[in-house]
């Protein structure tokens, strides 16, 4: 059996430098496609640069919450043009961050609201970072509701009541290796409670474990 790594960050310098080597641990342990997840306008940009390498290499467009106080007039215009590659297969990753509030949260609201009427336009794939603002990113995407069924809700990292929330709204769930660690009760109930064709995995590397 082969599996999908559906978010990766190979763009970052840790793993860019030594990608060939990673991608070969990878396929060895029978990991053999990849999703490499554009974070900003030059970071989504290299990522389809890199994506176009690689036969089994897919890449994402899009403007993470932390970068939304950076978005200018423009940028969906160029997310749109980027999602236009065959390589591209997703908007994202975008949504709220209240944890470190790196950008204020009305402004990471609009830039999140945007990238999901693009996503709705192109009837594209959202992947969705979701920090300590669940029922706020649960309200956006109640009002928005379009196209709920291509919503992946990545690193998730809540408990079982939120996964029935976000299931019932036709949500994917994405887990990744921080569901292995012993104060990671509530995700593994979430996991054994989402259906098996609603599961994504990821490693989000290089930052998680």
């Amino acid at each position: 059996m082969q599996f999908i790594d559906t978010h990766a960050h190979f763009t970052d310098e840790k793993l860019f430098a030594q990608l060939q080597d990673v991608l070969t641990r990878a396929t060895n342990v029978g990991v053999d496609t990849f999703i490499t997840v554009g974070t900003d306008l030059p970071d989504s940009q290299a990522a389809m640069e890199l994506a176009a390498r690689y036969d089994k290499m897919y890449s994402t467009a899009g403007i993470h919450p932390h970068e939304a106080k950076a978005a200018e007039g423009g940028y969906l215009k160029s997310l749109e043009e980027m999602a236009a590659s065959k390589k591209v297969v997703a908007i994202g990753e975008c949504g709220l961050d209240y944890h470190y509030d790196l950008s204020p949260r009305d402004i990471q609201k609009r830039v999140f609201m945007d990238q999901l009427e693009l996503a709705s336009k192109l009837q594209c794939p959202v992947v969705v970072h979701c920090r300590n603002a669940f029922d706020d990113c649960v309200g956006i995407l109640s009002e928005w509701q379009k196209t709920s069924d291509k919503v992946v809700f990545h690193c998730y990292s809540g408990d079982r009541a939120m996964a029935k929330t976000l299931l019932d709204m036709g949500c994917f769930l994405s887990f990744t290796g921080t569901i292995t660690y012993k104060n990671a009760q509530p995700v593994q109930e979430a996991a054994a409670y989402a259906p098996l064709d609603r599961i994504f995995i990821e490693t989000d590397c290089p930052y998680l474990t």
